[in-house]
Order: C-alpha cells, then sequence, then structure tokens
C-alpha cells in the first residue's frame, strides 16, 4: 500500500501504523476494538481521530475496492485541521475552563463560540463540544427552575422567573443548542399580552445588569433608568436593591480613604 504511488495523494491523509498481531499492542488493541474471533493477516483497521472503528476486516481489498474504501473513510472522518488550528483550539479551551471555574461563563463562551461544532473529531475539537454540552447542560437545569417559578402564582416569583430565562439567554445564548432551545420560550413569552409587560421589565432590567458589569461607572444610571420607567415594579425594586448596594459600597469606599 505504501508503496503504490497511486495511492498517495489519499495515504497522505492518514497515519498509517503497522503492528506486530504478535505483540502485546496488538491484543492490547484487539480488546479495544472488540475484535473477536480468527484475525487472519493482513488485517486492516482504519480509526478515526476520536478513537471511532471506521473500518475493521481481514484481507487486502484488491484494484479499485481500496482506493474506495479510503475515500469512503476519508468521508466519515470529519473535518481535517492543521497544527496551528489545533493549537487554537487547545489554548482557547484551556482559557475558557480557567473562566468557567472562576464563575465567568459567558466569558469562557466567548472563547469556543466560533470553534463549537467544527466538524473535526480531533481530541480539541472534542474536548470543545463536551465542556459546551456541559455549559448547555448547566443552562438547561437553569430554565428548569425559572420555568417552576414562571408557573406559581406569586408576581415576584414569575417575574424572577422570566429575569432568569432572560439572564440565561444573555449568558449562554451564544451557545446553538441553548439558543435554538431558548429563544422559541422567549418569543412566545412576547406573544403572551400577559406575559410580555413582564418580559420587558426582565429585560429592562437584564440590560442593567449587564451594563454593570461591563461598565461600573454607568451602573447607578443603568438601574435608575429601570427605576424610573417600571415605578412599583418587581423590576424597580430589584433595581432599587441594586442601586441601594451600590451606595452602600461606595460610601463604604469613601469611609475606607477618610479613616485616619
Amino acid at each position: 500500500m505504501a508503496s503504490d504511488a497511486t495511492l498517495a495523494p489519499l495515504l497522505a491523509q492518514f497515519v498509517p501504523v503497522s503492528i506486530d498481531v504478535a505483540s502485546p499492542d496488538f491484543g492490547k488493541l484487539a480488546r479495544q476494538l472488540n475484535l473477536a474471533g480468527q484475525i487472519s493477516i493482513p488485517y486492516l483497521t482504519v480509526l478515526r481521530a476520536d478513537g471511532e472503528k471506521l473500518y475493521a476486516g481481514s484481507g487486502a481489498p484488491q484494484g479499485e475496492a481500496l482506493p474506495a474504501l479510503l475515500r469512503e473513510c476519508l468521508a466519515n472522518a470529519g473535518k481535517p485541521l492543521d497544527e496551528k488550528k489545533l493549537a487554537r483550539m487547545s489554548d482557547a479551551l484551556e482559557a475558557a475552563m480557567k473562566l468557567a471555574a472562576e464563575g465567568h461563563d459567558a466569558a469562557a463562551i466567548d472563547k469556543i463560540s466560533k470553534l463549537i461544532d467544527s466538524g473535526s473529531y480531533a481530541e480539541p475539537a472534542v474536548a470543545i463540544d463536551m465542556f459546551a454540552k456541559q455549559l448547555a447542560d448547566k443552562a438547561r437545569a437553569r430554565v428548569e427552575e425559572a420555568e417552576k417559578q414562571i408557573a406559581e402564582e406569586d408576581p415576584q416569583a414569575v417575574f424572577s422567573g422570566v429575569l432568569a430565562l432572560c439572564e440565561t439567554m444573555r449568558v449562554y445564548g451564544k451557545l446553538p443548542a441553548v439558543k435554538a432551545e431558548l429563544a422559541p420560550r422567549i418569543r412566545k413569552l412576547r406573544s403572551e399580552a400577559e406575559m410580555r409587560p413582564i418580559l420587558q421589565q426582565a429585560e429592562a432590567l437584564d440590560r442593567a445588569v449587564a451594563t454593570a458589569a461591563r461598565q461600573p461607572k454607568r451602573a447607578a444610571a443603568a438601574y435608575q433608568q429601570v427605576i424610573d420607567r417600571y415605578p412599583g415594579s418587581p423590576a424597580a425594586t430589584l433595581a432599587q436593591q441594586r442601586l441601594d448596594e451600590l451606595s452602600a459600597q461606595g460610601a463604604g469606599h469613601k469611609s475606607a480613604h477618610q479613616a485616619p
């Protein structure tokens, strides 16, 4: 196979490995791939980057059978990525996992959002997809809890649930799976006359929270805008609480600097 020049373009896309069937390595591989029964030589196995078995069989395919087999395996092998791309993916995943561990899920998702579902089965690509799934599962748990609150009769609980949906969309919405599931739910709330004003208030407060996180100097003005726009509402109550917290923090900071 290696000596056939006509196969060179196809073989260049594989990593050929020869294993002595009498060696311990072959026994380990046979168990890993569930190769039962008698194995005749030559025995050809094609593995994808994630270890998935694409082909396994005894005998040497003849004529056009071998290139056809290699092309079929390539079609199921996923998108090939160069070393630089794989290195960038590894670095992005490492940074994202660190941010998530520190409680910064939105920033973590920003790191990997353009790398999700790359179509590759290389280790970094698979790891990114698995990490994205973990974050999506976390978002689903939040949505499930929010739905329970929305189902309650207490207006404050209903508002808290809607606010949680808005926050989840803002933080996790760049994950395709989360957006696909949550966007229709929010559209449904917007279409319901009873829920539309609650959603509008929740979105306004969530924007204020996001502004406070990005631009702390504008936090007070953002919360005050919610209070002025929706006086006496659950959104205004929570915005006032945030505003009072900011005032207390400012007073404490000032006192600390004025202490003798």
